[in-house]
């Protein structure tokens, strides 16, 4: 990424929560019941993949 504007947006991605407080099912544990993951495996795809975009 370069430019200002693409950092700016890394830093806003890298900085989301996937998994919002309050929420019934958060996206790594849907993402781990439909795949048949463990909970910390769904959780390190999910991080792996923000950091992929670097």
């Amino acid at each position: 990424m370069s430019g200002p504007s693409n950092l700016n947006l890394w830093h806003r991605i890298e900085g989301y929560n996937f998994d919002q407080p309050g929420i019934n099912l958060p996206f790594s544990a849907r993402l781990a019941r439909e795949n048949g993951w463990p909970s910390e495996f769904a959780q390190r795809v999910v991080e792996n993949t923000k950091n992929s975009s670097t």
